[in-house]
């Protein structure tokens, strides 16, 4: 996580919060009370689809991309040769165990050694 995205969220969840009253306080103070009160239902429907629109489109993408870790190493490694270096971890001192699946030789899979004292 970058501390600019986390920065960009806030900055953006701060935004979409204010971006209504501010909308509502210029509505107040420029428009006739009475037109405001004619097209209350439109008003109304129009900051309750904003509303939801922040909440369950915009908001969770901006999260997951404020969130979201990029790798530091850009090296990408072959998949033999990355499945090579993952059976290479066997180790008596691990407290895991890696092998290949016997009945898939594409999977590998990574346990815990539980019954082991150590």
């Amino acid at each position: 996580m970058s501390g600019r995205r986390i920065a960009s969220l806030f900055i953006y969840a701060f935004a979409s919060m204010i971006l209504p009253i501010v909308l509502l306080l210029v509505t107040i103070n420029y428009i006739d009370p009475m037109r405001i009160m004619s097209n209350f239902a439109v008003i109304f429907s129009g900051y309750l689809v904003y509303g939801l629109a922040q909440v369950f489109l915009i908001f969770p993408m901006i999260g997951s991309w404020a969130a979201a870790v990029e790798s530091r190493s850009k090296v990408r490694l072959p998949s033999e040769e990355l499945r090579r270096r993952l059976l290479s971890l066997n180790d008596d001192e691990l407290p895991f165990a890696v092998m290949q699946d016997p009945k898939d030789p594409n999977r590998i899979i990574a346990s815990w050694k539980i019954a082991d004292e150590k």
